[in-house]
């Protein structure tokens, strides 16, 4: 069966490698088609004549599905079927828009069965965990099933789905390989969807599960003999845990694989031999969730109980190794006013990372830090609203929260990475240029500031840097350069 995922922008989406690998492992011919507008969609899509299409859907994105699936059903002749953190947290979604079937969770075995169960030889819809299907006029919801704990059963995932059809993402990606080396984080915090992805199931799901050393090796190997691909960005939510996993990983990457990478860390799990085994494996960049400068925003809004003493020394650990460090906050957070953010900026500037990389509050319903600002919202004089609008799906562009100096906090997260190299503009300055209407011009400041740190950050060459930003104009998306793609709720820890 020919099985296409249809997505609206140009990134390497990593579940639809891992997914299509399964599929392409069982005799079925998966693609990628990418495109933003439906009837261009559909008009590609009838020249493909797919068996199945299938949407990885995160929050922001469900507006352009449903209308891209409206287009499709125009002329009903292929099922449809969605997935990934939107469907699984909002499985409702499938009232809303004209699917056959979605799934909630980890996909690999659902599409699997549901691929099987249209060619006739699988088990029956209704009996397949994960699935939620349209049959004979009414929504089937079927039991939630168990996460695989081995993740090795699985083939080893190929890239070349996007790197052979799409080829200006192997011109960029091939710098900067995306990869991930297992599933789950330890931690809990409430602006994460990690918590809640863990409650969907029965026995509360690991927390943690690793794809082995060998599993990993093979992957980069083949990509480095088909690709030249020439460093790895590991996109684990946290990569040090657990610890024996980490040890065996550091002792034999730079000896069988050995090219340089980066990677996500907590600043709690960095020591001065975490950080040596770090520098002498080949990591050359990490990022670490910073999310406020202010402790008691971090620990009581947020739900992550690290000081600010801790990502100090973590940071200084890193740097001290030759390690680059992204370190990632959070804007328009409860509890945080105008001189809240500012204090941000400046833990930023006292922790001398390296890209202060910096993002608006993004509330997904079904997280703990929705259900806090919906406490806030209803509190008479807070100055804390929802706008009505629509979460976008990129967390740079707006906030769906109205709350006091919004305007001013707005455009701090538009200057935060400008304002930070600059670092010696006094408060007074910096208050004034914030109060400035500007906004336009400040998201231009952002557009600039934003790709150039991560081209400096992840070390890309400026030919493939120009090239991509070129393309991107050409293609009309927005000028970004590609960076990981994040999951609707998912901040890194």
């Amino acid at each position: 069966m020919r099985i296409v995922f249809c997505q609206r922008e140009a990134f390497i989406g990593l579940g639809v490698v891992h997914l299509a690998s399964v599929l392409s492992s069982q005799g079925h011919d998966p693609r990628v088609l990418i495109g933003s507008r439906p009837e261009e969609l559909r008009k590609k899509l009838t020249r493909l004549s797919p068996d199945l299409v299938a949407f990885s859907l995160t929050t922001g994105l469900e507006r352009w599905v449903a209308e891209v699936v409206r287009t499709l059903k125009s002329r009903p002749w292929v099922p449809v079927i969605v997935g990934g953190p939107h469907p699984t947290f909002f499985p409702e979604f499938i009232e809303e828009a004209p699917i056959d079937a979605l799934c909630r969770g980890e996909a690999e075995e659902t599409l699997s069965a549901y691929v099987r169960s249209l060619a006739g030889n699988g088990p029956g819809v209704t009996d397949i965990p994960n699935l939620w299907v349209r049959t004979d006029g009414r929504v089937v919801r079927n039991r939630t099933g168990t996460p695989v704990a081995d993740l090795d059963r699985y083939p080893i995932p190929d890239i070349g789905i996007y790197f052979d059809t799409y080829p200006h993402l192997q011109r960029f990606y091939r710098h900067l390989y995306p990869i991930v080396s297992g599933r789950g984080c330890p931690m809990s915090c409430n602006y994460c969807f990690n918590k809640a992805f863990r409650e969907l199931y029965p026995d509360g799901g690991s927390r943690v599960r690793r794809r082995s050393f060998e599993h990993i090796r093979e992957e980069l190997l083949s990509a480095r003999r088909r690709y030249a691909i020439t460093q790895v960005y590991f996109q684990d939510d946290t990569f040090l845990e657990p610890r024996s996993w980490f040890q065996t990983f550091s002792e034999r990457y730079p000896v069988e694989v050995g090219l340089p990478y980066f990677c996500l860390v907590r600043a709690e799990s960095i020591r001065e031999s975490t950080a040596r085994s770090l520098a002498a494996s080949g990591c050359v960049g990490v990022t670490i969730g910073v999310e406020t400068g202010s402790e008691t925003v971090r620990r009581h809004i947020l739900g992550k109980n690290v000081r600010n003493a801790t990502i100090v020394q973590a940071v200084r650990l890193l740097h001290r190794h030759g390690i680059t460090v992204q370190t990632d906050m959070i804007l328009g957070l409860p509890g945080q006013d105008l001189e809240g953010a500012l204090e941000s900026l400046r833990f930023a500037g006292r922790i001398r990372s390296d890209f202060a990389w910096c993002s608006l509050l993004q509330p997904y319903p079904g997280t703990e830090i929705h259900r806090t600002v919906q406490r806030l919202a209803r509190q008479p004089g807070s100055g804390w609203a929802f706008t009505g609008k629509a979460i976008p799906s990129s967390y740079f562009r707006d906030s769906v929260l109205d709350f006091p100096n919004r305007r001013e906090i707005v455009h701090l997260q538009r200057l935060f990475q400008t304002l930070h190299r600059i670092r010696v503009l006094p408060d007074p300055w910096v208050r004034r240029i914030l109060s400035a209407p500007l906004g336009g011009f400040y998201g231009l400041v952002h557009t600039a500031s934003f790709n150039l740190s991560v081209r400096r950050i992840k070390r890309i060459p400026w030919p493939v840097f120009l090239r991509e930003a070129f393309g991107t104009m050409l293609r009309r998306l927005p000028v970004s350069l590609p960076d990981r793609p994040r999951q609707a709720g998912k901040v890194r820890s």
